[in-house]
């Protein structure tokens, strides 16, 4: 498993517990309501489902392995949520984007599906299962900048985790691009 601050995992494993204690009691008959999480100069958008939950952590090392090394992360933001059994997870690092994200996808034992360019983005998608769970990530790398987007789900194709990494939007310009859309 890979290194990483404790007091960023200690944070989100409280978060996600309660999340999933209060989910089955309070949002169950409610309709979703998707609000946007949006990136530095909202270069980036997702949509995550509301009542989301967020932490921050400041200026820690990540470890990768001997072929990735170290890299220092100046803030990283993630945003979770968990809802009929699926758990979104969005973060931001303040890093070098690549070689984060090669730390993380060095780490992660998933297969690489796909591989592109957006803007000024790079994109990587990786999936696999983990246990029982199907796992989804996608790496949004900027030169600076990553953002994490991943969904642990029961199925393979998750409504909820489908329509989530669908709600990407990059900013081109003036405009947004959605790298997850239908092509």
């Amino acid at each position: 498993m890979p290194r990483f601050s404790k007091s960023i995992f200690v944070t989100w494993a409280v978060m996600c517990l309660f999340g999933s204690a209060t989910d089955g009691q309070t949002n169950q008959a409610k309709p979703v309501s998707w609000q946007p999480v949006i990136g530095h100069q909202k270069e980036f958008v997702v949509f995550m489902p509301g009542g989301f939950k967020s932490i921050v952590d400041d200026n820690y090392k990540y470890f990768g392995n001997r072929k990735t090394g170290i890299v220092g992360v100046k803030r990283a933001v993630k945003a979770a949520r968990l809802i009929n059994g699926t758990l979104l997870l969005m973060t931001y690092y303040e890093a070098s984007g690549r070689g984060l994200a090669e730390n993380l996808s060095a780490n992660n034992g998933l297969t690489l599906v796909g591989e592109e360019t957006s803007g000024n983005f790079t994109i990587k998608r990786f999936a696999g299962k983990e246990r029982s769970q199907f796992l989804k990530v996608h790496y949004f790398i900027g030169r600076d900048r990553l953002y994490e987007v991943k969904s642990y789900s029961r199925e393979d194709r998750d409504p909820i985790a489908e329509a989530f990494f669908a709600s990407v939007r990059l900013a081109e310009g003036n405009s947004y691009t959605a790298p997850n859309g239908e092509k």
